[in-house]
């Protein structure tokens, strides 16, 4: 898919972003991550469990790498984690691929994400 058509179709999936930062920031990293990952068809449930692999894996860095390392890779890890997040479902609305396995998923993992 060519960008163009990709960057029409996102913003007509797209929902509104109501903070300035979610949307010159969070939602700009998802729309290009969203371009590769329908490009190399990623399916919408696989960047919905990358996603929690990244929360898991931002945690992890905290506790084991100590000082401000850490800190750094928990706020990087965590800001790819959100725009996965911001990008799984716009890809299963452009992609055809929605289900209500995959808006259960999602929901459940963002629950298990916050906690």
């Amino acid at each position: 898919m060519k960008y163009t058509k990709f960057s029409e179709e996102w913003n007509n999936n797209m929902y509104d972003a109501n903070t300035f930062f979610h949307k010159y920031f969070s939602m700009s990293l998802a729309k290009y991550l969203a371009f590769i990952f329908i490009n190399i068809k990623l399916s919408p449930n696989i960047i919905t469990l990358l996603s929690s692999i990244l929360v898991v894996s931002s945690v992890l860095a905290l506790n084991i790498i100590q000082g401000l390392l850490g800190a750094c890779l928990l706020l990087v890890l965590s800001q790819l984690s959100y725009s996965f997040d911001c990008a799984d479902g716009v890809i299963a609305r452009i992609s055809g691929r929605e289900s209500s396995f995959g808006a259960f998923l999602d929901a459940s993992l963002d629950r298990f994400n916050i906690i």
